[in-house]
């Protein structure tokens, strides 16, 4: 499910656990907004401002004009006409710019992130780099993750599959990389769990994972 609130002139779309909803801004510009996530925008303003609160993650395709922004608690994004998805979540800050130029501003820095290029700030460290796809992977039904924690990687298959994981005695700081599928749970418990060596029951809606 997902909902729409209309306050005025400005409108908010929420999504829910394993839900995204395509968005149709007043310029023609798309959105697709990723589960448990949040927008907004003005749409009385639009004309002289084309700009969106964000917090969670989206995949913007932007119709060309003039300036378009996408603001978060962690930092904003301004472009003219572009695709591209932006990231808010926890300790994460990510923007992966797949078409023409994107500026991010992030604390006191401002920089220009190029089309196959990603900006991400994660507890506190900047790292930036080149891409080879050109969507982001959610938007196939897969999750990939580089080198963040593992408590990342739970809430993420918290959040898309609408489980409560319980990780007892199980170190979630730990340092993760790899995948997980949106289109069956016991495939994607396999594939973070097998690597870390983990093993894991399900009864109903609750996930228990455990030292092997």
């Amino acid at each position: 499910m997902y909902f729409t609130f209309f306050n005025s002139s400005v409108t908010t779309i929420e999504t829910e656990i394993a839900q995204n909803k395509t968005i149709t801004l007043p310029d023609n510009s798309t959105v697709i907004l990723n589960s448990k996530s949040i927008l907004s925008f003005n749409s009385k303003k639009w004309n002289t401002s084309r700009k969106v609160t964000l917090d969670g993650e989206a995949f913007f395709k932007v119709a060309k004009g003039e300036t378009f922004e996408v603001e978060t608690s962690r930092g904003k994004v301004t472009v003219l006409g572009t695709a591209f998805n932006v990231k808010s979540r926890e300790d994460l800050f990510e923007i992966s710019c797949y078409e023409g130029l994107v500026n991010v501003a992030h604390d006191q820095t401002s920089i220009n992130l190029p089309a196959l290029n990603i900006y991400k700030v994660y507890n506190g460290v900047i790292h930036s780099e080149e891409i080879t796809y050109t969507e982001p992977s959610w938007l196939n039904n897969k999750i990939v993750f580089e080198s963040v924690k593992f408590i990342h990687v739970l809430n993420e298959l918290e959040r898309h599959y609408d489980i409560q994981i319980i990780s007892e005695n199980i170190n979630t700081d730990i340092i993760f990389t790899g995948s997980f599928a949106l289109n069956d749970l016991d495939t994607a418990l396999k594939s973070i769990t097998l690597p870390l060596q983990l093993g894991f029951t399900k009864d109903e809606n609750k996930v228990i994972l455990f030292k092997k």
